[in-house]
């Protein structure tokens, strides 16, 4: 979570309190987040005495696991490299073929996360969902891997691009690619 969204975040708690609840597992006499540590970051913050919570009582690792990634990737954006460090230990104790079953990617955007060894991919036929590059409603969306070093120079021309103007990004890296093309 970006720290704008996290900021948005804070004011919807304080606006609504809580709609949904922090989803725990159980481990021993304690509870661990499997779902809604900015939430429960929030609160901390915000100062609530109690937040409330849906305990999914004893699981086992695999299956928290698993439900951190389907949470959180069908609802927000994850860091990639930490993402990359779980699917590669879930790969540990689970097939791809069962975590492709629930895990809302392609199997190019999984093979893209995850380093996997050889794998017979046509055995996921009908499990994968549309490519990141799919139309939704006349928009395509694009996930791209980049260096650091070339991403801060795409920021720089897209900042050139805008200049003074209050653009979109999207806008700027359009114009940056029709100059790149002569048109």
């Amino acid at each position: 979570m970006t720290d704008f969204m996290y900021q948005k975040e804070l004011a919807s708690i304080s606006r609504f309190g809580f709609v949904n609840p922090i989803i725990v597992r159980q481990v021993g006499d304690r509870y661990e987040v499997i779902d809604g540590e900015h939430r429960l970051k929030a609160a901390m913050e915000l100062g609530m005495e109690s937040i409330p919570i849906w305990s999914l009582g004893e699981i086992a690792d695999p299956k928290a696991k698993q439900l951190t990634v389907v949470l959180n990737e069908t609802r927000g954006t994850t860091d990639r490299s930490e993402l990359s460090a779980l699917l590669q230990d879930l790969l540990t104790s689970e097939t791809t073929m069962d975590l492709m079953t629930v895990f809302p990617f392609s199997k190019d955007e999984f093979k893209a996360i995850v380093d996997l060894p050889a794998f017979d991919w046509s055995t996921v036929e009908g499990l994968t969902q549309e490519p990141s590059s799919a139309k939704r409603d006349g928009w395509v969306e694009r996930i791209y891997r980049m260096p650091h070093e070339a991403a801060e120079v795409l920021d720089q021309g897209l900042a050139k691009v805008k200049g003074e103007d209050d653009i979109p990004d999207w806008k700027a890296l359009e114009l940056m690619a029709a100059d790149y093309l002569g048109g």
